[in-house]
């Protein structure tokens, strides 16, 4: 594929219809995360700018804390390619899990080219392991993860073998996993312009294999109890639909329960906008497996 198309591919504005302009198109995204996002902290009992770390952006939301000790847990995982968005835009994804009982996690992390990929990976799985003393310390029933496009990415590397032998026992409070239009293998993009200009990324021929969760070995996790569900909406570019085909099929070589989900007429935006819906189908698979 032509340099000049992998620009389009890894671009996910440049796929749907919805908009005249990307520019309208991300500017609708932004204004629906802030306006919605702001109507459940309003709405919602929440505790804001927990810190798991010590720059400013090492914080996470927590939603529904009146909600009963042992409630499940899903944590959502922002996207934005490791150098934008965050969790006061990105907390959209809460009202309909909260009213089915369940704490929703909002997880903010530092941004590239601040700190390069490897320390946001770093970061997250921090975050993830205060998250997971937290379901400890109040008994709740499991865990689950919600991931965007580069939050996908980041949610497998809480299958790391370091991660695992981290977590222990508590590993096994992790039920299901949502990956929603991820990318999991960096070499093509490592080459972009429209996401790694000038390598703000910090990628290298030497860790691009660290950083593609495609090269990465699952067979260690045969032996738990984890499901994942990956989606990717068919107004998305071919490559992004071919990454979460191909990595699901990655997984189910490990003898892993792993699904792929092509979501009919949904972009790379509505995708997610749509997890604040009651009726979605994705909103409606989450629930469900609450139970």
């Amino acid at each position: 594929m032509a340099s000049r198309d992998l620009e389009k591919e890894y671009d996910p504005r440049e796929w749907t219809t919805r908009f005249g302009s990307a520019k309208e198109l991300l500017d609708n995204h932004v204004e629906f995360g802030n306006k919605v996002s702001d109507g459940n902290r309003y709405a919602i009992n929440c505790l804001l700018n927990f810190p798991y770390g010590d720059s400013f952006r090492q914080r996470l939301d927590i939603y529904g804390v009146n909600l009963p000790t042992d409630a499940p847990i899903i944590v959502y995982v922002h996207g934005g390619y490791w150098q934008g968005m965050n969790k006061h835009t990105s907390s959209y994804a809460v009202k309909p899990y909260v009213e089915h009982q369940a704490k929703v996690f909002v997880i903010d992390h530092d941004l590239c080219p601040d700190v390069p990929l490897t320390e946001v990976i770093k970061q997250f799985q921090k975050a993830a392991e205060r998250i997971f003393n937290y379901a400890v310390e109040h008994n709740s029933k499991s865990v689950s993860f919600i991931g965007h496009l580069s939050g996908a990415h980041l949610i497998t590397y809480l299958f790391t073998d370091e991660m695992i032998k981290r977590l222990g026992d508590k590993f096994k409070l992790i039920k299901n996993i949502y990956l929603i239009s991820g990318v999991y293998d960096l070499s093509e993009l490592k080459n972009t312009k429209v996401v790694n200009r000038d390598n703000l990324l910090s990628i290298t021929d030497a860790n691009v294999g660290e950083l593609s969760p495609m090269k990465h070995n699952f067979d260690h996790l045969k032996g738990h109890n984890i499901v994942f569900d990956a989606f990717v909406g068919s107004v998305e570019s071919p490559t992004l639909q071919k990454q979460t085909r191909e990595f699901v099929a990655h997984l189910k070589l490990a003898k892993l329960h792993a699904n792929f989900h092509l979501m009919d007429g949904l972009d790379h935006f509505n995708i997610v906008e749509k997890l604040s819906e009651i009726n979605y189908d994705i909103t409606q698979t989450i629930i469900k497996n609450l139970a």
